[in-house]
């Protein structure tokens, strides 16, 4: 499990890391940061499973960090530490959709009790990832390599995994993680043997291909706009290209029939 820890007071920072340290329950990674833009000037080349963040920090705000980090779908797991217990606080976290609130001073066990149920948490989802088996078409099937010995390809893949559902392009990865966008199609092309558009339609069309057969309530539109799609017709005309079907038609002969009847076409 990997785990960041945001705190402008250094020995609750310091504590806080002790505490995850040597926790029993899982094995875990800590990283310690002073503030939140110490955090976004890091090279993140893995997520974080769970993001603990003080909120008034300065210059940005704990709020704003989480904000900021849920855009980039940089984590999904957020801890809110603070002194202050005060509603409107409390409120925006919940918009945030927060794991939870801690109020200072707090005990050692409320820390490590955040880290079972994301731990839990997290075993639910790789169970439920198993179960999201997809049909067995080529586009789908694709694999592309990870974890070579390359650092810069494994970092454009790393960026892409993290923000393939924004607008991306090869020029905003380019001012991201600064190499020229000529470099990044090479090593995408040299190392997954496809090119930039491929991949990425790869990654969108995965987790809509995920959502249409498993998450029957989403609608067409919902779903191109949450894995990256600016409208529902560059949806279209992506899976007419990569899997020659339409999402409706994808949907229509790939889901089950129990959840077919529940959906909403």
């Amino acid at each position: 499990m990997i785990c960041f820890v945001i705190e402008d007071e250094t020995n609750i920072l310091h504590g806080i890391v002790d505490v995850l340290t040597h926790q029993k329950y899982v094995d875990i990674s800590v990283k310690g940061f002073t503030c939140g833009a110490d955090l976004l000037d890091y090279e993140i080349t893995e997520k974080p499973d769970v993001i603990f963040t003080d909120i008034v920090m300065p210059n940005l705000s704990g709020l704003d960090l989480i904000s900021k980090l849920k855009e980039s779908n940089i984590c999904k797991n957020f801890v809110i530490i603070s002194g202050y217990d005060k509603f409107n606080y409390a409120q925006k976290a919940i918009r945030l959709g927060v794991l939870d609130y801690l109020l200072k001073p707090f005990k050692p066990s409320e820390v490590v009790d955040v880290i079972r149920r994301v731990y839990k948490n997290m075993n639910k989802v790789k169970e439920l990832k198993k179960s999201r088996s997809l049909p067995n078409l080529p586009f789908l099937s694709f694999h592309y390599p990870k974890n070579t010995n390359s650092f810069s390809y494994n970092q454009i893949i790393n960026y892409l995994e993290m923000n393939y559902n924004t607008d991306i392009s090869l020029s905003k990865i380019s001012e991201k993680i600064f190499y020229h966008p000529s470099y990044i199609s090479q090593l995408i092309n040299h190392y997954t043997g496809k090119n930039f558009s491929y991949l990425i339609d790869y990654f969108r069309l995965h987790k809509a291909a995920e959502m249409l057969i498993f998450e029957p309530r989403r609608s067409i539109s919902q779903i191109s706009l949450l894995v990256g799609y600016r409208c529902e017709r560059r949806m279209y005309q992506a899976f007419q290209n990569r899997l020659h079907m339409t999402p409706i038609e994808f949907k229509t002969r790939y889901m089950p029939k129990s959840k077919l009847e529940k959906s909403d076409l």
